[in-house]
């Protein structure tokens, strides 16, 4: 009996606790509801936050426009020339931040564009995000690829790993920005000869590249859209201009056929009957492209004393016109010296270079006559050496060229032309 009576007060022990732990639990929430402002206050702040977020969120977007990158281009291409095929990737748009923090921001596009399809128009080549009222400096992009199509066939051209431009009207970034790059693009010929199409290898350069802030009215918000530019929009921009013919005006007009002349009073031993000069590789150097050099068409050998007077052709280039030329170069293969009717092999240096003395704009008519100066002396005395040995040294140390007309040097390889001594002396050559 005794153990059940305390069954029963353990149970109601039990439940009187149970019932105050009920009776307790509203008071905690009661006095929360009478706190209840506060929660309710500090709800609205997180509603005010979430919408301070939003805000902040459209305010984001709305700080950075999607500016297009456009590519216009008036080439200069040679003759016969019927696409420039430029592969590119990797666009990049160079900006400056409100707070002068400048970087490159990667721009979304790559593709291929013909230069001579955007004579007077924009190719949207790609589009990058902006911040609204930073600065852009500069566009680069990396060159793929370049190929040529000539007269039907494809080439694949030299070109640089990456192109840069920079922006030359740069200002503050609004909604409607765009970059229009004007690649200046320029292709000129190499050709080993000029009678083999295979041989030919051809040079792309834009070192002449800029760009120009615009508006999306004058490139497509669209990557691969094409938009049309007046020239006096481009003008405007500081652009070049170009027209609808220009390539093949440029093709057929812009480039010159140079022939390289040679003219020789040489300084030689008693007794010499020939100078034999073995040369190939013949090359001008001109300003297009910055001092590139373009290879001639034309090897073979003059006998130096044969020229005293008068030119002979070695080799003619294909010159972009109103370009200058400023050096010749040549390899020398060998040369031969024959004296009293014995040939003997000199010594002579691999190569001769000769720098243009006052050169011009290249112009239709215009030609290279290039002074050897040749100097043979006896490396040993005179009849102490056998017939092929290397009693002579050949050098070139006063060589110079000059740029004239295809009146002193003839426009066929292997010609010759008299010279005056009037002419040589008016060009500023030996005599």
């Amino acid at each position: 009996m005794a153990s059940a009576i305390a069954y029963v007060a353990a149970v109601v022990l039990i439940l009187i606790i149970i019932g105050a732990v009920i009776w307790l639990a509203p008071s905690g929430p009661r006095t929360a509801s009478t706190s209840s402002v506060q929660p309710s206050s500090g709800k609205t702040t997180a509603q005010s936050s979430s919408s301070a977020t939003s805000t902040a969120s459209q305010t984001g977007t709305a700080s950075y426009a999607t500016v297009p990158v456009g590519m216009t281009d008036p080439p200069s291409v040679p003759a016969g020339t019927q696409a420039v095929l430029i592969t590119y990737s990797n666009v990049q748009i160079q900006t400056t931040g409100s707070n002068g923090t400048s970087g490159w921001v990667d721009a979304s596009g790559s593709g291929t564009v013909n230069a001579l399809a955007v004579v007077n128009a924009s190719k949207t080549l790609a589009t990058a995000k902006v911040a609204v009222n930073s600065t852009i400096d500069a566009v680069r992009m990396s060159v793929t690829s370049v190929k040529v199509v000539v007269n039907g066939t494809t080439y694949t051209a030299t070109a640089p790993s990456t192109v840069t431009a920079s922006v030359s009207n740069s200002s503050a970034v609004k909604p409607d920005s765009a970059v229009l790059v004007d690649l200046a693009t320029e292709v000129t010929a190499n050709a080993s000869s000029s009678s083999n199409a295979t041989s030919h290898t051809y040079v792309y350069s834009a070192y002449a590249a800029k760009a120009a802030l615009t508006t999306n009215a004058t490139v497509s918000v669209s990557v691969g859209a094409v938009v049309d530019i007046s020239a006096a929009v481009k003008g405007a921009l500081g652009l070049n201009l170009g027209s609808a013919n220009t390539a093949s005006s440029s093709s057929t007009s812009g480039y010159v056929n140079v022939p390289v002349g040679l003219t020789d009073p040489p300084s030689v031993p008693a007794g010499t009957q020939a100078v034999i000069i073995s040369y190939s590789n013949v090359q001008v150097q001109t300003s297009a492209g910055n001092g590139m050099w373009i290879n001639a068409t034309g090897s073979g050998t003059v006998n130096a004393l044969a020229v005293v007077n008068a030119s002979q052709t070695i080799a003619d280039a294909k010159v972009a016109a109103n370009t200058t030329v400023d050096a010749v170069r040549m390899d020398v293969d060998y040369v031969k010296v024959i004296v009293k009717g014995t040939a003997y092999n000199a010594t002579a240096p691999d190569n001769i270079t000769a720098d243009i003395a006052s050169n011009s704009s290249v112009k239709a008519n215009s030609a290279v006559l290039v002074d050897i100066a040749s100097n043979v002396a006896a490396a040993m005395p005179i009849g102490s050496g056998n017939a092929g040995t290397a009693a002579y040294r050949y050098s070139d140390s006063s060589t110079n060229a000059m740029l004239t007309t295809n009146a002193s040097v003839s426009a066929s390889v292997g010609s010759v032309a008299s010279l005056g001594a009037g002419l040589k002396s008016s060009l500023g050559i030996g005599i």
